[in-house]
C-alpha cells in the first residue's frame, strides 16, 4: 500500500496536507492444479515359459552332461516340430555340480555323482497353444516348468491411449470446477506425464514339478489380462 500526500490551501489561506491512498495491486494469475487418471485392462499376446531338466549320473560328469543335452533337444525340436520358431528359444543356464550323500551318525560326507540342470526359456506368440505346448515339452523331458510370464509384444499402442485418456480425465474435472467457481480454462501452463505402469508379472506363476511318468495331461494356463495405468498432473 502506498500513501501519498499532496499539499493543498484551504479556504483560510492555510497549506494542508491531503493524504491520498494509491494500491499497488498485485497482479497474480489464478491457476488450477488436475489430477488425471486412466487405466485399461488388455489381454496379453505374449508368454514367456521356462522349461527345465535334470540328469544325474554316479560316475561321470561328462555322461550327466550329455544325457541332459539330449533331453534338452529333444525338448526344442519337440517344440518347433509344434510351430515354436528357433529364435524364440533361449537357453538360459547350465549348471553342473558334485553331488554328495551323508551316512550314519558320524554324519560323514561321500561323493554320490554329477547332477546337471538346463534351463530353456520359450517365447510362445500363440497363447491358444500355450496348454499344448506345455504338455510336449514335459512329454519330452522337461521335470520342471516355471517363471510363466505373460505380457504385450507391442505396448505403446496402449500406452499411447491410456495417456488420452488421462489427459480427458484431467479436463472434464477441470471443467466441471470451473463451472462450479467462475473460472474459464485456459490453455495449460505445465503438464506433468507419469506414465505409469502396466503389471506385466501379474500373471507370473510359480515353479511346476513333474513326476518321471508324466503321463497325465497337464492343468489348463489362464492369461487372464493386464491392467495398464496412467496419471498426468496438468496446471
Amino acid at each position: 500500500l502506498t500513501i501519498e500526500v499532496i499539499s493543498s490551501a484551504t479556504e483560510y489561506g492555510e497549506i494542508q496536507p491531503r493524504l491520498r491512498r494509491r494500491q499497488k495491486v498485485d497482479i497474480t494469475q489464478r491457476t488450477l492444479t488436475v489430477q488425471g487418471y486412466a487405466h485399461m485392462y488388455v489381454a496379453p499376446n505374449i508368454c514367456y515359459i521356462k522349461f527345465s531338466s535334470a540328469s544325474t549320473d554316479k560316475e561321470s560328469a561328462s555322461v550327466a552332461f550329455k544325457s541332459n543335452a539330449i533331453i534338452m533337444g529333444r525338448i526344442a525340436e519337440e517344440l518347433k516340430a509344434k510351430g515354436v520358431e528357433e529364435k524364440d528359444m533361449q537357453t538360459l543356464n547350465v549348471h553342473l555340480s558334485p553331488q554328495y550323500r551323508y551316512e550314519g551318525v558320524t554324519n560323514k560326507k561321500f561323493h554320490d555323482g554329477y547332477l546337471v540342470q538346463q534351463d530353456l526359456q520359450v517365447k510362445i506368440r500363440d497363447l491358444s497353444r500355450l496348454s499344448d505346448l506345455l504338455d510336449t515339452a514335459v512329454s519330452a523331458g522337461a521335470t520342471s516348468v516355471g517363471n510363466i510370464v505373460f505380457t504385450i509384444e507391442d505396448s505403446k499402442v496402449y500406452t499411447s491411449q491410456i495417456r488420452l485418456d488421462a489427459i480427458n480425465n484431467a479436463f472434464e474435472k477441470a471443467a466441471s470446477i470451473c463451472d462450479a467457481t467462475s473460472m474459464s480454462i485456459v490453455k495449460p501452463l505445465t503438464i506433468e506425464d507419469n506414465p505409469g505402469t502396466y503389471n506385466e508379472d501379474v500373471h507370473e506363476s510359480g515353479q511346476l514339478y513333474f513326476s518321471e511318468s508324466r503321463t497325465a495331461k497337464t492343468s489348463s494356463i489362464q492369461h487372464g489380462e493386464l491392467k495398464f495405468t496412467h496419471h498426468v498432473q496438468i496446471v
